[in-house]
C-alpha cells in the first residue's frame, strides 16, 4: 500500500485482508486531503467496492464532497461531451469532488490504458 502514491494491490486475494494500521491510516483521510490516488486492484468478491464505499461515507461525514460512479457509466457520461466539445466542462464538474470513486475499472475494454494513466504522476 502506497498512501502517498498509487496503489493498494489485492491481486490474487480472495478476501480483503488489510492490517489494522492500514485501515487506520486510510481512515485518517490524509490521502484525500493531499490529493493522492488510491487504487484497489484484485479479483471480484474481495471487498474492494465495500472498502471504497466505506471510505467515501466517512469522507462525507467529514464534509468532503464525494462522488461514486462505475467506470462504464463514467465513460458513457464523458462520451457525449467529448464529441460535442464540452469535455473540459464535464471534467471540471467531476473535479469538484474531493473524492471520486470509480468502480469496476477492470471491466473496461481499455483497462490497461486507464490503469496506466491512473498510475502516472501527471
Amino acid at each position: 500500500m502506497l498512501l502517498d502514491g498509487v496503489s493498494l494491490s489485492l491481486t490474487g486475494c480472495r478476501t480483503l485482508t488489510l492490517d489494522q494500521a492500514q485501515i487506520r491510516e486510510l481512515a485518517t483521510r490524509r490521502w484525500i486531503a493531499h490529493g493522492d490516488k488510491l487504487l484497489f486492484l484484485g479479483p471480484p468478491g474481495t471487498g474492494k467496492t465495500h472498502l471504497a464505499v466505506s471510505l467515501g461515507r466517512e469522507a462525507i461525514r467529514q464534509n468532503y464532497n464525494v462522488q461514486f460512479v462505475t467506470a462504464a457509466t463514467l465513460v458513457t457520461v464523458l462520451a457525449k461531451p467529448h464529441s460535442d466539445g464540452s469535455l473540459d466542462k464535464q471534467l471540471t464538474m467531476l473535479g469538484r469532488s474531493k473524492l471520486l470513486i470509480v468502480d469496476e475499472l477492470r471491466l473496461l475494454p481499455v483497462r490497461g490504458q486507464v490503469l496506466a494513466s491512473l498510475d502516472s504522476d501527471s
